[in-house]
């Protein structure tokens, strides 16, 4: 490995952002929308220069938008990940030494769903955001876009 040589898996860079708006309703209740998105730079697979390739950078947006009412004890959000439906190399194994050969490992395809959750305690006469309380979390209605699946062979020319 020559002086000044990225890392192998070590993204050139890693940036994230996220923009949400809230507002209220009358009766208290909050709906919002949420964007948020990570860059992931191009990063070399392996140590070997003459061994190695270099993934490309990409890019992963996610939409949410969800509602709670006043009291919020629950709460409910729509989604879709991967927006774009970007392809991606998370991981690029071309190791001569294994045994499942030489592949690519690729980002979960767009994806849609549903969460739907609700607080409840003891004593449901005080409100959910000021009592300590348990929380259920149901994930439903969720679907691919893609039936691909994540980890391909690839050829190596």
């Amino acid at each position: 490995m020559d002086s000044g040589e990225r890392l192998p898996e070590a993204p050139s860079f890693n940036a994230r952002a996220a923009v949400r708006y809230e507002w209220p309703l009358a009766g208290g209740a909050r709906p919002f929308v949420q964007l948020d998105a990570a860059r992931k730079g191009s990063m070399w697979n392996d140590l070997r220069v003459d061994h190695r390739i270099l993934q490309p950078a990409y890019t992963i947006a996610n939409l949410r938008v969800g509602f709670a009412p006043a009291r919020g004890d629950w709460r409910a959000e729509a989604y879709v990940g991967n927006l774009s439906n970007e392809r991606a190399i998370v991981f690029a194994n071309y190791n001569t030494f294994s045994t499942l050969g030489q592949y690519d490992t690729l980002n979960q395809p767009r994806v849609f769903g549903l969460w739907l959750s609700y607080r409840y305690d003891k004593n449901d006469d005080v409100p959910a955001r000021s009592r300590t309380s348990r929380r259920r979390t149901w994930r439903a209605l969720s679907r691919r876009h893609d039936r691909q699946v994540a980890t391909l062979p690839t050829s190596v020319s």
